[in-house]
């Protein structure tokens, strides 16, 4: 079809699409991607007007397309849109009567293997959806040997998907955060029994329970925003490799980063809280006796 290179969100670079002239007199022209037009031409511009060899039949090359590059709102991204892994990146497009009458044999034809149809927004697509199932329908005497994909349905399911994904990666981060949770706290405990001096000099001193507390919140809250400084700079290493050495996108937030040092300061502070409080609640005598 002349209109495959709007449908599949490919666009013209150097030369022209196909006309309904090419389609009706069957012309032995091609439409070449980019990628394929730079490893045969060294330029796609080079490419037009050449002449190109298909089962011993010459076609002309008409024109050179790539896929359009998309720029989406965060708030589509979020929702997962499948990347788009170069499915026309090594491609030659023909009109079909000019495949049929100068490749294929005249008398066998393939079955038809797929049909796209592109509407105006994502909210049109299943009921786009069901008039094609009636039609096809009827068309197949109600039998059902296709299969119809609606973008909605796969975005569903990829959604649904990646709850399961982030249900799965919030129990583990859960784990880990008691595990370290724990940890911190028994490094604090540990810290307050080494220290029990010096506490008994302070409430000696005119310290009260609650500047032993504070100080101890805030030794226990550095430690863990330390951690969580840390994390947030391996993730980012992380992503940064990702992104340089693989295809898979990534997406780099600030929201992400606050809520890490929210959680580092949660835990400091939950977990903290009991040996800052065993500290303040140490007898200033008991404590100096140690010395």
């Amino acid at each position: 079809s002349k209109n495959f290179i709007q449908v599949n969100n490919l666009q013209i670079i150097s030369g022209m699409n196909f006309s309904s002239i090419d389609f009706n007199s069957k012309a032995p022209v091609l439409v070449l991607s980019q990628r394929l037009a730079e490893i045969l031409y060294q330029a796609s511009e080079n490419s037009i007007g050449k002449n190109v060899s298909l089962n011993s039949c010459w076609f002309t090359v008409r024109g050179v397309f790539k896929k359009k590059t998309e720029i989406r709102s965060k708030k589509i991204s979020r929702k997962g849109f499948p990347k788009d892994y170069g499915i026309f990146d090594k491609s030659i497009l023909l009109p079909l009567p000019s495949y049929q009458e100068r490749i294929a044999s005249p008398k066998i034809y393939s079955a038809l293997d797929k049909i796209v149809l592109k509407c105006d927004g994502l909210m049109e697509t299943n009921a786009l959806k069901a008039i094609s199932d009636r039609v096809l329908a009827l068309t197949h005497n109600g039998i059902r040997d296709y299969k119809i994909f609606s973008p909605q349905e796969l975005l569903d399911q990829q959604q649904s998907t990646q709850e399961i994904f982030n249900i799965v990666l919030l129990s583990i981060a859960s784990i880990s955060l008691i595990v370290g949770g724990i940890g911190i706290m028994n490094i604090m405990l540990a810290n307050v029994l080494e220290r029990r001096v010096e506490i008994g000099i302070r409430r000696a001193l005119g310290a009260k329970r609650k500047h032993i507390i504070f100080q101890f919140l805030i030794e226990s809250v550095t430690i863990c925003l330390i951690g969580g400084i840390l994390g947030v700079l391996l993730g980012l290493g992380i992503a940064i490799f990702i992104l340089k050495f693989t295809e898979i996108p990534v997406a780099f937030s600030l929201k992400p980063v606050i809520i890490s040092f929210a959680i580092s300061f949660g835990v400091g502070v939950i977990f903290g809280i009991m040996p800052a409080r065993e500290a303040a609640s140490l007898n200033p005598v008991e404590a100096l006796h140690d010395e």
